[in-house]
Parts: C-alpha cells; structure tokens; sequence
C-alpha cells in the first residue's frame, strides 16, 4: 500500500497491516516483516525531520506508530490520528487516515483524513494545529484529504482532495 526508502533500506506497507524492511544491496533480501497495524498501513515516514532512527507509520483505522529503527517491533509511542466513523449498513466504513507526511527538516508531521480535516503532529506525537472544513460563504473548503506534501525547504504543506481542489497552505516559520 506504500513505499519508503533511503540509501540502501527499503521499506514496504501491506494491506493487512504489516510493514517489510528490505536490504536493497546485492543481494536484495528481507530484513524483517512486523505485523505493526491490524488495518492497511497509508504511509511509512523514515527519519523524519532528521532524527535518526525514527520510523513513524500510519495506519487507515486512524493510528500513528513511532518506533526506533533499531527495535520496529516495539512502537515506544502510538497516537490516535482520528478514528474511523461507522458506515450505513452494506457499506464500508471511511478511512480515519488517507494520507500522512512529514517534513524533512522542520519537525512536523501532517495527516489527512476522509473527515475533511488536516492535523499537525510534532516530533512526540503531540497534535499543534488543525485544518477543518468550514461551512461559511466565505471560509476556505477542503474535501476529503487523498494527498499531502510539504516544501523540502520551507514550511508549505500542498493538500489534494476527492473534489478535484489542491490548496497550499504557509507558515511564518523559517527553516
């Protein structure tokens, strides 16, 4: 469901949960296989915001996993994205989380959901600030959250949604 890699590690999501690290030197072999989620893993977050060792993953039934590269199989710290809202009967219910990034040196997370909502997480998994939809004439709209990226070099975070809008969205903060 998602790919990662750096240098010579890559690192693979499964629709059941699970997340595969491969050593990608001659020859290619899998390192290790954890079953970290129970739900399809959105996205895998390495080193994020420069901090060695630190793998962040993100599941669709709404949680954030932080493990120490050196131990993936232990998550020190594991934080509610959102939570899965229950669907009409026959239906299958809307993902928690649709799209996860993190910043490559700012030290911040960025999570989209089906809810029509961003939220900013920093380093410790504690939430800083949050974009909602807005019902108002003249308040800015967001739909359900399919993509994010932020600027490699400044604090700009891009949003795509399921209604065809992409919107960007700054900070006053400098890197």
């Amino acid at each position: 469901t998602c790919l990662t890699a750096e240098g010579a590690l890559l690192m693979a999501g499964t629709a059941d949960g699970a997340v595969l690290s491969y050593d990608l030197r001659s020859p290619a072999r899998l390192l290790s296989a954890i079953q970290s989620h129970t739900q399809p893993v959105i996205s895998i977050l390495l080193q994020p915001g420069g901090i060695n060792n630190l793998l962040i993953t993100g599941c669709s039934d709404g949680k954030m996993k932080f493990c120490d590269l050196r131990n993936t199989s232990k998550p020190f710290l594991t934080t509610e994205v959102g939570v899965s809202k229950p669907a009409p009967s026959g239906t299958m219910r809307a993902p928690a989380l649709t799209a996860l990034v993190g910043h490559s040196c700012a030290g911040v997370i960025a999570s989209g959901s089906s809810e029509r909502a961003i939220k900013l997480w920093d380093m410790r998994g504690s939430n800083i600030a949050t974009i909602q939809y807005t019902n108002s004439f003249l308040g800015q709209r967001i739909g359900a959250v399919t993509a994010l990226a932020f600027h490699p070099n400044s604090t700009y975070l891009a949003a795509g949604s399921s209604a065809g809008q992409s919107t960007i969205y700054g900070s006053e903060r400098r890197l």
